[in-house]
């Protein structure tokens, strides 16, 4: 069976321990595939520049 899990968070860290986390409980033979987006507009010239947003999908076997 099929599955996938949807990570999200504007912090890198807890991101990333996220995506770890997941990834160390797949085991490498029944991973699919990951899509990895990083989205945000941190221009310095914006008063209040839009927050950095991290966002991972990973599809693995059951």
């Amino acid at each position: 069976m099929i599955a996938a899990e949807l990570i999200e968070n504007t912090n890198k860290v807890f991101f990333e321990c996220e995506l770890k986390r997941i990834l160390m409980d797949i085991k490498p033979k029944n991973l699919i595939d990951i899509k990895y987006t990083v989205t945000g507009n941190p221009v310095i010239d914006k008063v209040i520049p839009d927050p950095i947003h991290y966002s991972a999908l990973v599809v693995y076997n059951e």
